[in-house]
């Protein structure tokens, strides 16, 4: 289905300001990448303390990014 250019001028002010408030992402996202990421968080600061002088990116990617799918994707490759 294609939008037609012409009917977007006829939405209603109401449902134009109801679409633009999903984009408010301190509202909506905020609340749920807080939750989601504080462990995470927690746990780089933690592993920080022990890996010392600084912990590199690439050790952060591999445990807690998406680095973790091909770590253990080329893990099983040599197995």
């Amino acid at each position: 289905m294609e939008i037609d250019k012409k009917n977007l001028m006829k939405l209603p002010i109401e449902l134009v300001r109801i679409i633009a408030d999903y984009h408010d992402y301190e509202k909506y996202c905020l609340p749920g990448h807080k939750c989601n990421f504080k462990s995470v968080i927690e746990d780089i600061l933690i592993m920080s303390e022990i890996i010392k002088p600084t912990l590199i990116p690439s050790l952060v990617y591999v445990c807690w990014g998406k680095g973790w799918d091909n770590y253990e994707i080329n893990l099983d490759i040599l197995i």
